[in-house]
């Protein structure tokens, strides 16, 4: 496997390639799942990118994958149209991946380097499957994940602030955007949800 046997040196000079953009004729995207199993303050990170894909694929539906504990957070943000909650456990699991095929995704994005989001993105059979193959310091994950990918994306090689890393999504489909984000709607009871998620976790 000549993937995994490179040098640092080299991965490093792979990864500091801007990747070429995606062309990708946006009114034939009609579904989009998006990715994110790390916990909240990446699921927090990655909103503005919900919100810029939601505005530019302004006819398209855009649920969002998360780990169910976060579901009540994520409620809150106007940037995507469903929530599906993935728990442990091979039965949540199954249900998690009958939802996505029923759903026929155009375009799945894997934002986390894992293996379990790759997995999960080839599931759903979308025509487009985008997403990081690797973090900063580990480059294991190239090969496999490569393979789940239509289209993989190395990051820069260096760490850059998480929001800016998910919005580079929207540079890889060849989209300029900044780092906007219309915010969350908190109700009372959800600041009390989001006070005993915070002493429980």
């Amino acid at each position: 496997n000549m993937l995994l046997n490179i040098s640092v040196p080299l991965a490093k000079l792979l990864v500091s390639v801007p990747p070429k953009p995606l062309d990708i004729n946006k009114d034939t995207i009609k579904r989009i799942l998006v990715i994110q199993l790390f916990g909240m303050g990446d699921l927090i990170c990655s909103l503005p990118l919900l919100e810029a894909i939601k505005k530019y694929f302004n006819q398209s539906k855009i649920t969002l994958l998360i780990d169910a504990k976060l579901s009540g957070l994520a409620n809150l943000a106007e940037c995507k149209d469903e929530i599906i909650g993935y728990k442990k456990g091979i039965l949540s699991k199954v249900k998690a991946v009958s939802n996505i095929r029923k759903n026929k995704y155009d375009m799945a994005v894997a934002l986390n380097p894992l293996f379990q989001g790759a997995w999960l993105a080839y599931l759903s059979r979308a025509k487009y499957r985008l997403g990081y193959i690797r973090d900063y310091e580990d480059i294991q994950n190239i090969e496999k994940l490569s393979r789940l990918l239509t289209h993989p994306i190395l990051p820069l090689d260096k760490p850059i602030q998480d929001i800016q890393r998910y919005l580079g999504i929207m540079r890889f489909l060849g989209i300029e955007t900044t780092c906007s984000f219309s915010g969350l709607n908190i109700p009372e009871k959800e600041i009390k949800w989001i006070d005993a998620f915070l002493q429980n976790n």
